[in-house]
């Protein structure tokens, strides 16, 4: 065969061999980035349910601390019920009157800052359907619930208000009024029917307490269980009111930021959004020394909530 010929031949079979072997390329590399995305989206999904395992197990600790610290506070309280019982100290009923002085001695309750307003969102009634009732003790997020105990005699005079909350007054559920000095025995009644899973009674129970002596050093303790009550019962928007006004009543005292914190979950289960940004917003701006868990799952709300 002439030079010239074989030459023309080696140019068309890798002429060939080019145009067989140019459609290959970007196939080989489409199917590359389709594995790619297969693997990734692999890696996603593990990464998910191994998120769900560590908060279900993060959830679990905390209920086994919420069980240990309630058990502790029970006992405390019961202590301290059997040392007022031998005189050692006054009944909760007889401290309203000096606590009604302290404005004019410069000591009464008041808002850690001037509080700004919230977005004025009338608190609707939620339908029974819309949230189910929330494990008694405890709520979705595991926040520690320690067990009913007197509080000092607060002022419930002027305090911040949440606009949306028709009233903070004590909610009246039809009982009729209790003495004074029978608040005490009253609100021990309560909780008893509360730590027995009796949470209806319990709601009548700690209402007859506020009825009886709304300025008592026992008002604000019974106010915020009462919303535990009423969240155990599938009633989120009565017990978002009595949450708020557990909260009103002594905004500086060691349980205020927990009652804004149960406020706020209480908004979220009646589904006024709105009102429950704001208020987890409050909890995390004024109460910077509350417990760093409590603060973490408000920011964490506020997040998965898009406040």
């Amino acid at each position: 065969m002439p030079a010239s010929q074989r030459r023309w031949s080696v140019f068309a079979a890798a002429a060939l061999a080019v145009a067989v072997l140019a459609p290959s390329g970007p196939g080989r590399a489409q199917s590359y980035e389709a594995q790619l995305e297969v693997r990734v989206s692999t890696l996603e999904q593990q990464i998910s349910q191994l998120t769900g395992q560590i908060e279900q197990l993060q959830y679990q600790n905390q209920q086994l601390a919420d069980q240990l610290k309630r058990a502790q506070a029970d006992i405390e309280f019961r202590l301290n019920e059997l040392e007022g019982a031998k005189g050692t100290r006054p009944a909760p009923a007889a401290a309203p009157a000096p606590a009604r002085k302290a404005p004019a001695q410069g000591s009464a309750p008041a808002a850690p800052r001037t509080p700004q307003p919230f977005t004025p969102t009338p608190l609707m009634p939620p339908k029974r359907s819309d949230a189910g009732p929330v494990p008694p003790g405890y709520d979705d997020q595991g926040d520690a619930l320690a067990a009913p105990q007197e509080m000092g005699a607060v002022d419930p005079g002027p305090a911040p208000q949440v606009p949306g909350f028709a009233s903070t007054e004590p909610q009246s559920f039809g009982l009729g009024g209790t003495a004074p000095g029978d608040a005490t025995a009253a609100y021990n009644q309560a909780q008893g029917l509360y730590n027995r899973g009796d949470y209806n009674g319990a709601v009548a129970g700690f209402s007859q307490v506020i009825a009886a002596d709304p300025g008592g050093g026992l008002a604000g303790n019974a106010q915020y269980w009462l919303g535990e009550s009423l969240l155990a019962v599938g009633r989120p928007g009565e017990a978002a009111n009595a949450f708020n006004a557990a909260w009103s009543m002594d905004p500086r005292g060691p349980r205020a930021p927990d009652s804004l914190m149960r406020l706020a979950q209480s908004l979220v289960a009646a589904r006024q959004d709105r009102q429950a940004c704001d208020a987890f917003a409050r909890l995390v701006a004024d109460y910077p020394g509350a417990p760093a868990q409590m603060l973490r799952r408000a920011k964490d709300q506020q997040l998965l909530m898009r406040c």
